[in-house]
């Protein structure tokens, strides 16, 4: 709908040559491209809030301080290369920290009931390759340091053997839902269940030099 506002502002615009239609060309435009960061937010919020998707397998056998994440790569989420996408691996990354923080007690359920909510800062990806189609593959996730306002998280792309794809690190804040501002992550408004000292991998630093 939104393409067709702007097909029919521009026939207006050069038939007339208006300066309002212009003016919608350009709002209609904004338009479109806040629906589809709207559209692109929604879709990861979504996935996101859901701690265990039908398709995502926990491996139990891995220490319960680091998340540990089985997939296959599908025929629909591959690039024309046939590689697992870039999109792809950077939706599974959030989905994976989403799950990992829920299974210790700060998540994104246990955060809203205290009006906070993580906010990504950075997130670095560096992949040597990339799963191909119809092969599984494990991330991993780890916290290895909680500040005052942030706090480190990482990931490794792993192979059945136990080689690596790659590995990936972000940097994530914690947000006051009511103020906006940073909140405390060592302060006394934290959820009973975040025992940051139970979940804290600090033998395992920041996999990317």
């Amino acid at each position: 709908k939104v393409d067709c506002i702007v097909l029919f502002c521009l026939i207006m615009g050069v038939a007339e040559g208006d300066r309002t239609a212009r003016k919608q060309v350009r709002t209609a435009s904004c338009l479109r491209k806040s629906w589809a960061k709207l559209l692109f937010l929604s879709q990861n919020l979504y996935l996101c809030s859901h701690n265990h998707p039908s398709d995502i397998q926990t491996d139990r056998k891995m220490s319960h301080r680091t998340g540990r994440y089985s997939f296959t790569v599908e025929p629909f989420t591959e690039d024309c290369l046939g590689n697992l996408s870039w999109g792809r691996l950077g939706n599974l990354l959030l989905r994976c920290a989403s799950m990992h923080a829920g299974e210790h007690g700060f998540g994104f359920k246990d955060m809203m009931r205290v009006n906070h909510v993580w906010v990504l800062s950075r997130l670095t990806i560096e992949m040597d390759s990339l799963p191909r189609t119809g092969e599984t593959f494990f991330i991993e996730t780890w916290v290895d340091k909680v500040y005052r306002q942030f706090t480190d998280r990482h990931f490794s792309i792993l192979r059945p053997d136990g080689t690596a794809y790659g590995h990936a690190t972000s940097i994530w804040a914690l947000i006051d839902w009511e103020s906006r501002q940073a909140a405390d992550l060592r302060g006394e408004r934290m959820p009973e269940t975040a025992k940051w000292d139970d979940v804290l991998v600090p033998e395992r630093p920041n996999p990317i030099a």
